[in-house]
């Protein structure tokens, strides 16, 4: 297994007010080769998640705990130097930011080629062809002048592209995403998703990426985690995901989605309340509040994980199989 997060939690310590616990002891793995995704609202601890991966989370006010294994070594038990080795080599995080993903005072060819330097020890020569060779393969049109463009000079789609150049130029064998096709139009948020595909698929490297939007997960994930509170309240495949959502959240992101191949509907379904309405994880159901199906032990009882049928549910009252 290439990645295995144990037991993750982060802690926000607030002064004079109680702590924030953003993610609440998340276990999951990421097989090489493959994409993972990570859904949920606002709100559901999946960039804190992501965030305290890649160890980028600042110390002052922040408690981590847990295991994040890459190959077997725990990255939070590494010292900041090793651990600043490890990212772009190792890990890298594909910061699809096209406004602020890339320093807007320097031209692209010296940010692409000093991640190549520092990560393959590559020569200020053989680094700017690998560099002209990398923006070719991400699909922009004219790499060798793109290595002289300021990044205000690339068009959205291909800032984007530079910037997944980037994180693949130390050739990690992981790589993450969050919120890729955030600000994106629906194009350019297909190039970029196809383009993700291809380079997981091409170098065998596995990508983590978390997202809002569904129909992202349904035509790029393996694997589906779903959050919300802070923890994992079901993981699937993604054709099981989708088909037979179990539990009554999944039930509602999807519910809430527009539908071409079906009748149309009067009113789109929704999720009541907000994901701040919800009660502590340790004595009841964190989704207990907003939940359509919630039984009295759901304000009572924290619901224990059930991972048979190869999926995890964490629910006192799914939605039936059939229901779907």
């Amino acid at each position: 297994m290439l990645l295995e997060v144990r037991d993750l939690r982060v802690v926000f310590r607030r002064r004079g007010r109680p702590d924030a616990v953003a993610v609440d002891g998340v276990s999951f793995d990421v097989p090489a080769g493959q994409v993972v995704g990570l859904v949920g609202e606002s709100g559901s601890g999946r960039s804190a998640l992501v965030m305290a991966v890649m160890r980028l989370l600042p110390r002052r006010g922040v408690r981590v705990e847990g295991q994040v294994l890459l190959d077997g070594v725990d990255l939070l038990t590494l010292g900041d130097a090793e651990m600043r080795e490890r990212r772009g080599r190792d890990l890298s995080m594909v910061l699809l930011r096209p406004r602020s993903g890339l320093n807007p005072m320097i031209p692209l060819g010296p940010q692409l080629t000093g991640a190549l330097r520092r990560h393959r020890g590559m020569a200020r020569a053989p680094a700017r062809e690998a560099a002209v060779e990398l923006l070719d393969r991400v699909g922009i049109a004219d790499p060798r002048g793109g290595l002289a463009a300021y990044p205000h000079q690339l068009s959205v789609s291909a800032r984007s592209r530079a910037l997944i150049a980037v994180a693949a130029a130390g050739g990690p064998r992981l790589l993450v995403a969050d919120e890729p096709t955030a600000a994106l139009d629906v194009t350019t948020q297909a190039q970029i998703l196809t383009l993700l595909r291809e380079l997981v698929r091409e170098t065998g490297a596995a990508l983590l990426m978390t997202t809002h939007d569904l129909g992202v997960v349904a035509g790029t994930c393996e694997t589906v985690n779903v959050l919300y509170g802070g923890r994992i309240v079901e993981r699937a495949q993604r054709h099981r995901l989708f088909g037979t959502p179990r539990h009554p959240y999944t039930h509602g992101l999807l519910g809430a989605i527009p539908r071409l191949d079906g009748p149309p509907a009067p009113a789109l379904a929704t999720i009541s309340g907000s994901g701040r309405d919800r009660l502590p994880w340790a004595r009841s159901c964190a989704f207990a509040p907003r939940c359509s199906r919630a039984l009295p032990v759901c304000s009572e009882v924290s619901p224990a994980v059930d991972t048979s049928g190869g999926r995890l549910l964490r629910c006192h009252n799914p939605v039936p199989a059939s229901a779907e």
